[in-house]
């Protein structure tokens, strides 16, 4: 039997580290015994946020499980701008900025 789970690229981390995740509900593993447990799932990189919300709906706790390979390491990290460039120079649907041009 084939696994049909698609893992996620770099491309796929580079967009969430240059821009935001695309979450999504997703079911929780386990009831909280403190609280309402709502996880979500990036639809993106396939990482997860478990917030956990107080009888009040104020968030409790929140935790990321990161997809193997999102984590960047100290020395590798870049800035939300250099991922971003590097998602650009790959090429995207994204608009092109209008920029002025050089007289000549």
């Amino acid at each position: 039997m084939s696994s049909l789970v698609r893992r996620p690229t770099q491309a796929d981390f580079d967009l969430c580290h240059g821009g935001q995740h695309i979450w999504f509900d997703t079911d929780a593993e386990r009831p909280s015994s403190v609280g309402w447990a709502w996880w979500k799932r990036c639809d993106c990189c396939d990482s997860i946020r478990k917030d956990i919300f107080d009888i009040h709906g104020n968030l409790s706790s929140r935790q990321y499980v990161y997809s193997r390979g999102y984590k960047q390491s100290k020395e590798m990290k870049m800035t939300k701008a250099e991922y971003r460039l590097r998602i650009l120079k790959r090429g995207t649907t994204m608009a092109a900025p209008n920029l002025p041009r050089k007289k000549r």
